[in-house]
Order: C-alpha cells, then sequence, then structure tokens
C-alpha cells in the first residue's frame, strides 16, 4: 500500500510538473471545498480525538478558477498533514478570508512546527522536516499541493505560529 502510494504521488507530480493535467478552469466556491475536506476528516479526527475549527468570512464571497478536485486535494492535503505532525496537541484549524481580490486560507495547529530554517524546505521533493521522526510519509504532499496552487496563480507558505504549531497559507486569486 505505501509503494502504491508513492507511485501514486509520484506519478501525480511528475504530471502537474509536465503540465500533463488537463487545466480546468470553473468557478470554485473555496468554502464548498473546504466544507467537503473538513467532513471527509471528521471521522479521522474524531477516532484520534482532534477538535477541527472551520472559521471564515462571507463564505460565498470566496470564488475561485480551478479545478475543484484538485483544490480539495491541496485542502485535505494540508489537514492531514496538521492532524498527522500535530498529534500531541489535538487541534486543527482550518480559516478562509479575503485579502483584496485574494482567497486566504490557513490551515494551523499546535503542534511542534518546524525549524525556522525549513519553512521554504518542506515544500521540497521527498523532503522530511528535522521533527518529523517516526511519522509516515514520503515528503511529497506539500509538493503537490504547491504545483497545484501555483498552476492556478496562487501561492503557498508555511510559518510557525506564535502561540505554537505551523500555519500554513494558501493565496488563490479571486
Amino acid at each position: 500500500e505505501r509503494m502504491d502510494r508513492l507511485i501514486s504521488e509520484l506519478l501525480t507530480l511528475s504530471r502537474l510538473e509536465a503540465g500533463m493535467v488537463e487545466r480546468v478552469d470553473e468557478p470554485v466556491v473555496v468554502a464548498e471545498v473546504l466544507g467537503n475536506v473538513v467532513s471527509d476528516a471528521e471521522p479521522q479526527a474524531t477516532q484520534l480525538g482532534f477538535t477541527l475549527e472551520f472559521e471564515g468570512e462571507d463564505m460565498t464571497a470566496a470564488r475561485v478558477m480551478g479545478n475543484p478536485e484538485l483544490l480539495h486535494r491541496v485542502f485535505d492535503n494540508l489537514l492531514r498533514n496538521a492532524m498527522t505532525h500535530a498529534a500531541d496537541g489535538k487541534w486543527v484549524r482550518l480559516c478562509l478570508s479575503i485579502r483584496g481580490d485574494t482567497a486566504c486560507v490557513q490551515v494551523e495547529d499546535r503542534g511542534p512546527g518546524v525549524l525556522s530554517s525549513e519553512t521554504e524546505q518542506i515544500f521540497q521533493p521527498f523532503y522530511r522536516g528535522a521533527r518529523t521522526s517516526g511519522v509516515s510519509g514520503h515528503g511529497l504532499g506539500l509538493v503537490i499541493a504547491r504545483q497545484i496552487v501555483e498552476n492556478y496563480g496562487g501561492q503557498i507558505k508555511a510559518e510557525n505560529r506564535p502561540e505554537g504549531g505551523l500555519r500554513v497559507s494558501v493565496y488563490l486569486p479571486m
């Protein structure tokens, strides 16, 4: 199963980088995608004892052009990464806001965060942070997320929260 997941992620990344994934530009209500991501993750979150929070400003106003399935993959990956790496904190928050003509989605956790020198490196293929020992994964999920976001003219960045934990922010043009 791990080998199948790795091969699937490598193929997805290769197709994205080569521009072989058919570009779909349709209006997407970001709040709907996030709601589906949270709903999909709730059973696992409940089983693991996590609190998931989802909040946002005018939820229907944040519309972007994109592929709803690929955007779902981005936010699902970020949410599940947060749950994996913040197992001690047992809390993950998704926050949707509008900043000018940009939709901003932040995924925050109360885990150990990353070393400040790693906030860019975690978006490199196969990179695994110094604080991820014993955590499963291949180091490709964030790379795929970045590629999808950038393909739609957006940006993704990570930073440590002052309160502890990590915040990954996705900015997509509306």
